[in-house]
């Protein structure tokens, strides 16, 4: 949140990275706050939230999304590419290697913290 005071977030970034924060919280409390798998879903539902308030208008307003940008510096070719990576076969690739680089990172996390943090 305190992105979108700092005037960084827009209004699908907010609404999509708060669901999935929600949601995530909610299996978290539910499947147990030192459990891997809590916290796998709960990491990967926050970080796919934050990457699909960026995905929103791709998807639903690519044509205006590619016009505001180019209006405003950005080749047509990078804008092209942008849409491409967001949308079809791609955008289903880009989010699976968001789930599968969340639950990596919770692992190497609850790895390293392991070591600090003996179960007696």
């Amino acid at each position: 949140m305190v992105f979108t005071l700092m005037g960084g977030g827009y209004l699908p970034w907010v609404i999509t990275a708060m669901t999935g924060a929600i949601i995530g919280d909610i299996i978290l409390s539910k499947g147990g706050f030192d459990k891997f798998w809590s916290q796998a879903s709960c990491w990967a539902l926050m970080q796919l939230g934050s990457d699909c308030g960026s995905f929103v208008p791709v998807w639903f307003f690519a044509e205006s999304f590619k016009q505001t940008w180019v209006e405003r510096g950005q080749s047509v070719e990078g804008m092209d590419a942008q849409i491409m990576y967001a949308t079809g076969m791609w955008g289903v690739i880009s989010v699976s290697i968001v789930i599968v680089l969340s639950v990596l990172g919770i692992y190497i996390g609850r790895t390293i913290l392991s070591k600090y943090f003996k179960k007696h």
